[in-house]
């Protein structure tokens, strides 16, 4: 028996989309139906969200007699037209996507030329426009839809995400688009400098942290808790730590980075030559070892 629910759908329409865009040159079919599945995967994630609100609003007229549950199932309807989608959206669920107009309409409409007409361009821009609409899926979804209920929904994102965040254009493109949000988090944050992402390897993460006591990358919208983050952190890059925090007392706290040591909890950060491992334990930092290269407390083990 196959079946798909809505949600399922568009992730799987985009994970195809996304996988036949990853080959090394791709022909032409390859990027005719990742045009064709990507706006059928994006179109369908806008109708998740509003059949979210109410499974009405993914009906051209909400006003209609034919407007049930019943048609839906039977597939006796006419479905909402883009714009309306768009103008739906913000007016029921508060959702303003006109900042993404721009790239949207461009393949959509490129899309209903090659499924309705023709289509006569170049293999370099479409692939580019397609490219360029992976981080609006990548926000909306983590943003507005919520997957971590759905185990199979889970891994068909994980395995885009997974495309996604190491494909070379897509990682220029996505740079540029949350450079602002980056900016912005970095001001409010009391450390200037973000952090590299352990999951995609980005220097995207600002030292903000939620009341969840979670960290998130503007990259590619992870969200782990702290300790869970910094378990990934030190056995990426085989950093050595976590220590103690020698300011504000929080255990497991302080990272060694490209940039020296700081702590995620209190955002004391220091240089390199500033903290150095207690030559006796090897287990602690010292402040300035080259004047004292042995922490406090098997300092006083040696004097009892």
């Amino acid at each position: 028996m196959i079946k798909y629910n809505l949600l399922e759908n568009s992730l799987d329409y985009i994970l195809d989309a996304v996988s036949r865009l990853n080959e090394p040159d791709p022909d032409k079919r390859s990027v005719k139906y990742a045009l064709v599945h990507l706006w059928s995967g994006v179109e369908l994630l806008l109708k998740k969200k509003l059949m979210d609100e109410h499974y009405s609003l993914i009906f051209k007229n909400i006003d209609d007699k034919k407007v049930s549950k019943k048609s839906l199932e039977t597939g006796d309807f006419v479905s909402v037209y883009f714009n309306e989608i768009v103008k739906r959206l913000k007016d029921f669920c508060e959702i303003d996507i006109r900042d993404h107009i721009d790239i949207l309409e461009k393949v959509r409409k490129d899309r209903n030329r090659i499924e309705h007409y023709q289509l006569e361009t170049s293999k370099t821009q479409i692939v580019s426009n397609l490219i360029k609409m992976w981080s609006f899926i990548l926000d909306f979804t983590s943003k507005h839809l919520d997957i971590s209920s759905d185990i199979i929904c889970s891994r068909l994102f994980e395995e885009i995400k997974e495309i996604m965040i190491y494909h070379e254009e897509f990682i220029k493109n996505r740079t540029k688009v949350i450079s602002s949000e980056l900016s912005t988090k970095l001001k409010e944050a009391k450390y200037d400098k973000p952090l590299k992402c352990p999951y995609c390897l980005q220097n995207a993460v600002p030292l903000l942290l939620n009341d969840e006591d979670e960290i998130t990358c503007v990259f590619c919208n992870a969200i782990k808790n702290i300790k869970e983050f910094i378990v990934e952190w030190e056995s990426t890059w085989n950093y050595s730590g976590p220590y103690d925090c020698l300011y504000c007392g929080s255990l497991e706290s302080v990272c060694e980075t490209e940039n020296g040591w700081v702590c995620l909890r209190c955002c004391e950060n220091w240089d390199s030559d500033e903290f150095g491992l207690c030559i006796s334990c090897e287990t602690r930092l010292v402040l300035n070892p080259k004047k004292e290269p042995c922490c406090e407390f098997c300092l006083s083990n040696m004097y009892d």
